[in-house]
């Protein structure tokens, strides 16, 4: 069944326009078993509309992480573009680096048919993002405080930014579909304080909740060293970190804020909460990917924002209490 299919190929077309696809470019479009179809067709006839030649592989849903098929891959390396529409993320296989160092850009259709729909790319998103961009682009230490008793410090070490506005334009470049955002993985030993989680958590792939009661963790020298656990959800989550019986589960992953003011948390999408503006993401677990320059390898990873947090950059508020402060992003 072709679901909401003109709607979906409204976004696709937005989408293919914003990463440049030319007349001739190679263009494949990998996709799965437990992803809607019509999206896949979606895509593939904007690829067309733009004169791409374009190649549509549909392979059974893999578990989150797992690397596509070693036939897909080979299709995907060296092609000028890859929209990726797999039904779970294999941005922290050694897969996704070997596609992107051949030089082919690669976006990621990860959110749902709304979250395509509702946040295709926009103009002013990617002002704001290119905006945070340049704040965050030399800075030494990204401090977190709320009045819930959050104060935490993530230092960025020669990590690169990795700004997301939901396209991709060169060649190697990565991105998410319905992402507005901005992060950086902090070296593994960078991070000091304690964070009071009180917003939306993502416990990949178990767990997908809202906080009804916040609670504290603590981090000592980048990883999380004590949970507190008042409440259900709070124990809910420490169980989930020592299901995996590795260490690196512990271990910051990335930092950084939302930057989409269509966002909107009780969408029930992780990309709409990681993108909400304001927000505030602390993110644990795997991140060897190129685009971050991230060093811990893990089966498992989990996003988390704050919301009503205050945000300093080497000293200068970003924000105040989830409202950004600073012309550029306000």
């Amino acid at each position: 069944m072709r679901r909401r299919y003109a709607e979906l190929y409204r976004a696709a077309h937005r989408a293919v326009e914003a990463c440049k696809v030319k007349p001739g470019e190679s263009v494949v479009i990998y996709t799965d078993t437990g992803k809607n179809p019509a999206t896949a067709e979606a895509f593939q006839a904007a690829a067309v509309a733009f004169g791409a030649d374009s190649v549509l592989i549909n392979v059974l849903s893999r578990p989150m992480f797992a690397a596509p098929p070693k036939a897909a891959v080979k299709a995907m390396v060296g092609t000028d573009m890859v929209f990726d529409l797999a039904s779970d993320s294999w941005l922290f296989s050694d897969a996704c680096g070997d596609v992107l160092r051949s030089g082919a850009r690669m976006l990621q259709v990860l959110v749902s048919d709304d979250g395509i729909i509702k946040r295709p790319p926009d103009v002013k998103v990617m002002r704001r993002v290119r905006a945070a961009t340049a704040i965050l682009k030399d800075c030494r230490e990204f401090r977190v405080t709320s009045d819930l008793g959050t104060d935490c410090a993530f230092r960025r070490g020669d990590r690169p930014v990795f700004p997301q506005a939901g396209y991709v334009d060169e060649p190697g470049d990565w991105d998410s579909l319905g992402l507005g955002m901005i992060n950086f993985s902090p070296p593994e030993t960078e991070a000091d304080g304690v964070v009071v989680f009180n917003g939306p958590m993502d416990c990949s792939p178990d767990h997908l909740f809202v906080l009804e009661q916040p609670f504290r963790v603590e981090f000592k020298r980048g990883r999380i060293v004590k949970v507190d656990t008042p409440h259900a959800q709070a124990r809910l989550f420490d169980a989930w970190l020592k299901k995996w019986n590795d260490p690196n589960i512990y271990v910051v992953a990335h930092v950084g804020f939302g930057l989409d003011h269509r966002a909107k948390v009780c969408d029930n999408d992780i990309g709409a909460w990681e993108s909400f503006c304001g927000g505030v993401i602390v993110a644990l677990g795997a991140n060897i990917s190129p685009i971050g320059g991230g060093q811990n390898r893990c089966d498992g990873h989990m996003d988390a924002e704050l919301h009503g947090a205050n945000l300093d950059i080497d000293g200068r508020r970003i924000l105040e209490k989830g409202k950004f402060i600073v012309p550029e992003l306000m």
